[in-house]
């Protein structure tokens, strides 16, 4: 039996990233790019054009594709490219053989969910909701598990439930009530984008403990501040080293 001093340190980080729209969920993929990470973006939000305004650098290592939500063969198109990213643009192989230096993204959870919700064959709403939850659960675990070696960003919503001693918490907007309680069991961060004071103007941070609205966490609780400036980039060099 193996003691933990053996045990395999994983070089990537995952991430369920939450925030109200306009927090900066999308936008701060750009410190990544401008570090030489490779970026591929399933954007379900169609919100990618903010990054024009932080991209300094290396606008070739970021890959996107844009789904019509209304397109009932668009959850069948996020399935195939999940497992090999091959589009009329470019072929970038299986993402079971991305590195760590690749950051696979979906951008966000919330829509994809909600695609998904509208394009489930089941008559029944609850059997909707089970169909559809079951699946983004399936992409989620897939994506999480050992078998994916690349970075892992998954960006959400907020949604305020009712839990199981009467209050009201931050969720991860997903499907349902069942799944946005369980999912963050699939992450080894689960974060909050936030703005602060600071003096007269408000900046984005990133919140990566828990406080009295959410449940948080961190990797590497030691090494990353509780509210961290919004960079991707040294979050993950923190995290990895």
């Amino acid at each position: 039996m193996p003691n933990f001093s053996n045990h395999p340190r994983d070089q990537r980080v995952k991430a369920l990233v939450c925030g109200d729209p306009g927090t900066g969920k999308t936008g701060a993929l750009a410190s990544l790019i401008n570090t030489g990470h490779k970026i591929a973006v399933l954007d379900f939000d169609n919100g990618l054009d903010i990054l024009r305004s932080y991209i300094e650098e290396h606008h070739e290592n970021l890959f996107y594709h844009t789904f019509n939500v209304e397109d009932p063969n668009t959850p069948q198109l996020a399935r195939d490219i999940l497992r090999h990213w091959k589009t009329k643009d470019e072929d970038l192989g299986p993402i079971t053989e991305w590195g760590p230096d690749q950051v696979i993204v979906i951008d966000s959870a919330s829509l994809y969910g909600e695609c998904l919700l509208a394009h489930s064959k089941k008559t029944d709403g609850r059997m909707k909701y089970f169909e559809a939850g079951q699946e983004l659960q399936r992409v989620i675990q897939f994506l999480t598990g050992p078998q994916v070696k690349c970075n892992v960003i998954v960006n959400t919503h907020i949604q305020t439930i009712e839990n199981e001693h009467g209050l009201m918490r931050a969720y991860p907007k997903m499907i349902g009530s069942a799944v946005s309680k369980s999912i963050g069991r699939y992450f080894n961060n689960l974060w909050r984008l936030d703005s602060k004071k600071m003096g007269r103007e408000s900046v984005p941070i990133v919140r990566t403990k828990s406080d009295s609205f959410m449940a948080l966490k961190c990797s590497a609780p030691k090494a990353v501040d509780a509210e961290h400036p919004l960079d991707y980039a040294e979050l993950f060099s923190k995290i990895k080293h």
